[in-house]
Formats: structure tokens, C-alpha cells, sequence
């Protein structure tokens, strides 16, 4: 299998495992190495490994000594690789995942250890697959005990409510194969479905900064659970929109109990393209064409008729209140 590492060597390396562990499936995450932690054959040909199947690992007990040790890996999830180079620039090697399944993963012993951290942190290593433990829950509780007192999240999934019940939203993906959105409509109600995990039973909860010009929230604020785990559905709708098309984001990031904002290399991003509803807009037009054509019909088609027949006038009256009404409630509901 190819395999991804992260170490606990920096507050960075760690926000990427934390971030793996919180994000949808198919949301994209990026890692960067230097080349020296790339193994050879890939660094040779990164765009060979493009469209693979690759497994995430933390690493934690890096503590930058001790060259040759090996470190305890610890899975956390899959992903299929969706653009990998060396920057010309920077010389460094980019490589984007879009997330798929939890796993327990373990490195065979058969590996050579210059394919494996601390000598390598991207190679394609023997591993073996486990069927057990390889859920959420239960990638936090192993990865838990190398980080601080935090409480951690699993954004499952953006879900539009219709007719039918609850429909998942896949985030969608721009040409590059490097960044992630939802496509979300003004009118539509949505939610979002999300874990949290508290399993030290010391983390301050999760906070969620939105644009409330924009964007309605209704949940508490930190939100915080006293399970140790606990699942949550969020009401999301858009209040209003300016133009055709925004952006807009919300953040999510746990709470550190002294206030001095450790944890913001942990803030994790959803993007959403909010954009005004064609469902809507062909609701008005067909109202207040309706409008019209009750004002047609109460027109005198004859230069010598003094007024509408009555029939008339009941069915224009009748169709001028059903429209104007209409127009009412579909532009003042929630």
C-alpha cells in the first residue's frame, strides 16, 4: 500500500492528522514533504501514483533525535490520491488526498526501515488490513493519548431536506483536483451532520465561527456534549444573498481551556458556493404572470361592453388572490 506519514514532531504535522480525522469523505487534504522523506520511486515519477489508493498514518514520539527509530504508526484513514509534484520553487512535494474509509492498518515487520519513518514519511510499504476497529470511534481512542486534552469532530456529511427525506451532498471538486466545496441554494434547507468526541473528558468543545449575514447556524455555541462521543444534526440555511453567487465559509475549531488559542492550527474549513435558487425565481415568474392574466381577463373584450361578465370577474379575482398570496408565502418563508 502507499502510505502517508505524519508525525507529532510539529503542531502542523499533528493539524493534519486532526484534520483528516474531521473532514467529509471526498474532501481533499494536502500534505507537503521534503523530498528527502519521499520515497525514491515515487519522487521519480509523482505522477504515476495519481488516481491510487494510499492509507493515512500518524506518527506520534517523534521528537526529532534518534534518526534510525522506529515509530508507533497509527492509522487513521484512506484516500485516493488526486494530484502529487515537487515544487519547482519551494522544491518540495505536494500531494493531495480526497478522503474515503476509516481503517486499521498496521506496516508488516518485513518492511525495510529506510522505507519507513523516521527515514521515510511517503513510500509504498506491506501492510495488513484489519476488519475490526476501523471506525471513527475508534481511530480517536488510538490517537488520543498523543495529543493534548481536545475534543475532536467528524463532519459526516451536508444533507438538503426534501419531499423524500434527507439527501447527502457530495462536495464538489474544482478542474486542479485540489480543492473542495458544496454547492448550496438560497430557499432549501439543509443540515450538517456531525460527531464530537470528547473520550479524555477535558476538551472544551468545538467553535463554530459563520458569516451571520449570510448563514444560519442552529445550534450551541461552543458545542459541547457530556458523552464522551455524540452525534449531532445542525439546520443550515442561507438568510440572504447580495448577488447570483457567494462564498462563504464556516469554521470549526476546539476550544482550548486557558483561551490562548493553542489549538487554531486545528481550525478546520468547509467552503459553500451559495447561489440563488431557478426554482425559485421560475415560482415568481409564474405568479405574477398569473397576476397579469387576472388583470387581462377583467378587460373588456368587447368595445361595447361596459364590464366583465361576472364569471369573469369571480375567476379573475379568485386567480389575482391565489398569486399575489402565493408570491407572499414563497418569498417570506423561512
Amino acid at each position: 500500500m502507499l502510505c502517508a506519514f505524519s508525525s507529532d514532531y510539529r503542531e502542523l504535522y499533528k493539524a493534519d492528522i486532526y484534520r483528516t480525522l474531521a473532514l467529509p469523505n471526498d474532501h481533499i487534504v494536502h500534505f507537503r514533504y521534503k523530498k528527502k522523506y519521499v520515497d525514491d520511486n515515487i519522487l521519480s515519477s509523482p505522477d504515476e501514483i495519481i488516481g491510487k489508493d494510499i492509507v493515512i498514518f500518524h506518527s506520534p514520539n517523534n521528537d526529532g533525535t534518534s534518526e534510525g527509530t522506529t515509530l508507533n504508526n497509527i492509522s487513521v484513514r484512506k484516500a485516493k490520491i488526486t494530484k502529487s509534484y515537487v515544487s519547482e520553487d519551494t522544491n518540495v512535494f505536494h500531494i493531495y488526498m480526497q478522503l474515503k474509509d476509516f481503517c486499521n492498518v498496521t506496516i508488516d515487520t518485513n518492511n525495510p526501515p529506510e522505507k519507513q519513518p523516521k527515514q521515510k514519511f511517503l513510500s509504498d510499504l506491506s501492510c495488513t488490513e484489519k476488519p475490526e476497529e476501523k471506525n471513527w470511534q475508534s481511530r480517536v481512542e488510538k490517537i488520543a493519548p498523543h495529543f493534548s486534552d481536545l475534543t475532536y469532530m467528524y463532519i459526516k456529511g451536508l444533507y438538503e431536506k426534501t419531499l423524500w427525506g434527507e439527501k447527502l451532498i457530495s462536495p464538489s471538486v474544482n478542474d486542479c483536483k485540489t480543492f473542495s466545496s458544496y454547492k448550496i441554494k438560497h430557499g432549501t434547507k439543509y443540515s450538517v451532520n456531525i460527531s464530537i468526541g470528547n473520550p479524555q473528558e477535558k476538551g472544551q468543545g468545538i467553535e463554530i465561527d459563520k458569516n451571520k449575514d449570510i448563514l444560519t447556524l442552529n445550534c450551541i455555541n461552543p458545542l459541547t456534549s457530556s458523552a464522551q462521543f455524540d452525534d449531532f444534526w445542525i439546520p443550515l440555511s442561507i438568510k440572504s444573498l447580495a448577488a447570483n453567487n457567494q462564498t462563504s465559509l464556516v469554521k470549526f475549531k476546539p476550544l482550548e481551556a486557558t483561551g490562548n488559542n493553542k489549538y487554531n492550527e486545528y481550525e478546520t474549513t468547509l467552503e459553500f458556493d451559495l447561489k440563488l435558487s431557478l426554482h425559485k425565481a421560475a415560482h415568481f415568474g409564474l405568479l405574477a404572470t398569473m397576476a397579469a392574466a387576472a388583470l387581462i381577463i377583467i378587460q373588456p373584450h368587447d368595445p361595447n361592453d361596459i364590464k366583465p361578465e361576472t364569471w369573469e370577474i369571480i375567476f379573475a379575482t379568485l386567480l389575482f388572490w391565489f398569486s399575489s398570496g402565493a408570491l407572499f408565502y414563497w418569498f417570506n418563508k423561512k
